[in-house]
């Protein structure tokens, strides 16, 4: 919960100190995550801009090695909270069984040439784009009804709610960051 406290006070500095409303974008990155500047570079940063402003809310990231950032993965395939498949499954299976099962299979790297967008309901990938009017009301949160989740999931939920569903939301395969390993 502590990350989306720090989420939520730089997000409240630029609505108030920064007048967010008349930007058109905000930017939050993991620094670990864009400290590699021959990974993450203004080519693949400004890749974002490619595209219809009209057509998406948000660009979320990917990895060069693979893409770890799982927890905030919400897609039609990833439609489950993969860590917290793999607590409840662990005791039946060991750790590591129950980590390839619901984690593995969708920890493939993005190629950076991958010719699509992938639309998604929520992901971060250690860094993401927004468009601001779709921040207004939203605010990161740990917890969605009664259970502990990634912070990006209720602050993506709330992006789509505001827009009545219209707000959508893609992986930009070109847009890549990069992890502090590989497998």
């Amino acid at each position: 919960m502590r990350i989306a406290h720090c989420r939520n006070t730089l997000l409240n500095a630029a609505r108030t100190e920064f007048e967010l409303s008349k930007s058109q974008y905000f930017f939050v990155c993991d620094p670990s995550q864009a400290s590699d500047l021959s990974v993450f570079t203004r080519e693949n940063f400004l890749s974002n801009f490619m595209y219809d402003r009209n057509e998406w809310a948000a660009f979320t990231a990917t990895q060069t090695y693979d893409y770890y950032d799982i927890w905030p993965l919400r897609s039609k395939l990833v439609n489950h909270d993969a860590l917290d498949m793999v607590n409840r499954y662990k005791a039946n299976w060991t750790f590591w069984p129950a980590w390839d099962n619901f984690v593995t299979p969708y920890k493939r790297p993005i190629p950076l040439d991958y010719p699509h967008l992938i639309e998604v309901n929520s992901a971060f990938g250690g860094a993401a784009i927004y468009q601001s009017k779709y921040l207004k009301s939203c605010n990161y949160s740990g917890w969605l009804v009664d259970k502990e989740v990634s912070e990006h999931v209720p602050f993506h939920e709330c992006i789509k709610n505001i827009s009545g569903g219209g707000a959508r939301i893609f992986i930009n395969p070109k847009f890549q960051t990069a992890t502090d390993w590989k497998d």
